[in-house]
């Protein structure tokens, strides 16, 4: 009878061994299948940051090949003070008219244009980094994006090279945050105005905007008839769609 009740004992114990070890293991699992939706939320979180990091943007000579002409807005100028500005359209002067084809040698963007003064000109593109070999020693700056322009005026012993204008690009800070710009745009119609003047007309509207909230830095989203979209902060800085700093006065 003793043996009985303590083989029954025995039985017990072993089943209850088992049921608690089950539910360490469920207990296991559902820490584990905790953690991992944890650490995918934050790849998740980490990603969508990357993707919204605001860098500034350089030549881009396969965009310009492609006639966009982002990475080349704004005004600029050679030693003798003569300018080229560029909007999102291509050269804003009237005297001026890009000839829309060109193409892509050693780096460099060869394109042109023609000039109601002084006829048909050859446009060189050239991104920093990118050494040029119209000369056999390259005496531009290696370390800025530049433009050379050749035309019946070039004699052969000058470069003619433009860089582009900015006051605020290099002036160390936060390009958003930067008060000293000389641009301060407080509505809607005025940033469509602006738009007009750097990006070229496009029939822009403000389809987003946080004029009203205090706590972030003012700005307006535009687009145009294009389907181009750019936000426009406060202190005149453009950003492109792909989240790069186009156009800093």
């Amino acid at each position: 009878m003793k043996r009985k009740y303590l083989a029954l004992a025995l039985g017990l114990l072993t089943i209850m061994s088992l049921s608690a070890c089950q539910t360490e293991k469920k207990g296991s699992s559902a820490s584990s299948s905790t953690a991992d939706t944890q650490v995918s939320n934050a790849n998740t979180s980490t990603s969508s940051t990357i993707q919204r990091e605001i860098s500034l943007s350089s030549m881009d000579i396969d965009a310009l090949m492609q006639g966009n002409y982002d990475s080349i807005l704004g005004t600029w100028q050679n030693s003798q003070g003569n300018s080229l500005v560029f909007n999102s359209k291509g050269l804003v002067a009237d005297s001026q008219s890009l000839l829309g084809r060109g193409k892509i040698t050693d780096g460099i963007f060869e394109t042109g244009y023609v000039d109601a003064t002084i006829g048909d000109v050859t446009l060189l593109m050239i991104p920093k980094g990118t050494q040029v070999n119209t000369t056999e020693t390259d005496t531009t700056d290696s370390t800025r994006d530049r433009m050379i322009v050749i035309s019946q005026e070039t004699t052969a012993d000058v470069v003619d090279v433009y860089y582009r204008l900015t006051n605020s690009a290099t002036s160390g800070i936060d390009p958003l945050k930067n008060t000293e710009t000389g641009v301060q745009l407080d509505s809607g119609p005025k940033t469509i105005d602006y738009a007009n003047s750097i990006l070229g007309e496009n029939n822009w509207r403000v389809i987003e905007g946080n004029y009203t909230r205090t706590e972030s830095i003012p700005y307006n989203i535009l687009e145009g008839d294009d389907n181009a979209r750019y936000t426009i902060y406060q202190n005149g800085v453009i950003i492109n769609a792909d989240y790069q700093i186009v156009y800093q006065p």
